[in-house]
């Protein structure tokens, strides 16, 4: 993706999510502190990735209850049950715009896709599904809830655009699983790390996977697991596909809710993880393979 394919912010945006004055951001890019281009009319502008990376290295807060960017009026923090609060109210109402500005603010002011991911998202979801299952939510808003985070989720790992030479991540659930959110999200998390992520989507066939692995050559393949249709099935073509990365230098990180303890018992993988901030740690520890 190119800069200009990126939604540009103005110093007034920055310097609003940041929780500092105009002229302090306007220093901040004069410096260098904070990357910035300029328009054709010589306007000052700024890519959301690098208000997040600049936000990271400065110690930002690691935590959604110390954001600014999702503070409540009069510039109020929020906490972050309050945060899941409104996250719930935006999907039951299927405000997918207000999803998207929560989301892109709290990344701004330092909070890591993991942290969102797990601590935010997941918890709206789910109460979603369970209001589905006790009969008190329709399944159509159920099903909207889901396609806007996924769009939400897939826009904000576009914001971060790679380096040149950057390591690739592959994403993606295995056949029969029809749930592509969580690959997704693992996509967001991956590309914020700094890796070039994509994302092929759910129920990808194992043979595909494979082809995927020897033709890209990625560096991570992350499988998310959310459905078992036949344990014993699964596990010997994941056996092929873990043969086939660890020949190509591929690490195989599996996470996903169905990876309970028969399920991962039985597995073949490099990491099982039980959270997208797992998967964080786990992305950031793996050395770049040689040449």
């Amino acid at each position: 993706m190119t800069p200009t394919a990126q939604t540009l912010l103005t110093p007034a945006q920055v310097a609003l999510a940041l929780g500092l004055s105009e002229s302090t951001v306007r220093r901040l890019c004069d410096d260098g502190s904070i990357e910035s281009l300029r328009t054709d009319g010589g306007h000052r502008r700024i890519r959301p990735s690098d208000v997040a990376a600049y936000s990271r290295n400065r110690a930002a807060p690691a935590s959604v209850a110390q954001a600014r960017g999702a503070a409540g009026r009069g510039g109020r923090r929020a906490d972050e049950h309050e945060l899941v609060k409104r996250t719930t109210q935006a999907l039951l109402h299927g405000d997918g715009r207000l999803l998207r500005r929560l989301l892109g603010e709290l990344s701004m002011a330092g909070a890591r896709a993991a942290f969102i991911a797990d601590r935010l998202l997941a918890p709206a979801l789910a109460e979603l599904g369970q209001r589905w299952c006790e009969g008190e939510l329709s399944v159509y808003r159920e099903h909207r809830a889901s396609e806007q985070v996924l769009a939400a989720v897939v826009e904000m790992r576009d914001r971060f655009t790679p380096a040149p030479r950057a390591r690739r991540a592959l994403c993606a659930a295995p056949e029969a699983d029809p749930n592509s959110l969580a690959a997704a999200m693992a996509s967001w998390v991956l590309a914020e790390v700094g890796y070039a992520s994509v994302l092929l989507g759910a129920d990808m066939p194992f043979a595909a996977l494979c082809e995927a692995v020897l033709e890209l050559r990625p560096q991570i393949l992350a499988l998310s697991i959310s459905h078992v249709q036949d344990l014993k099935s699964c596990a010997a073509r994941c056996s092929e596909l873990f043969v086939v990365a660890q020949k190509s230098g591929c690490a195989l990180a599996i996470g996903g809710r169905a990876l309970t303890r028969e399920v991962r018992q039985v597995l073949s993988g490099d990491f099982f993880g039980g959270s997208l901030g797992e998967l964080d740690e786990y992305a950031r520890s793996l050395k770049p393979r040689h040449k």
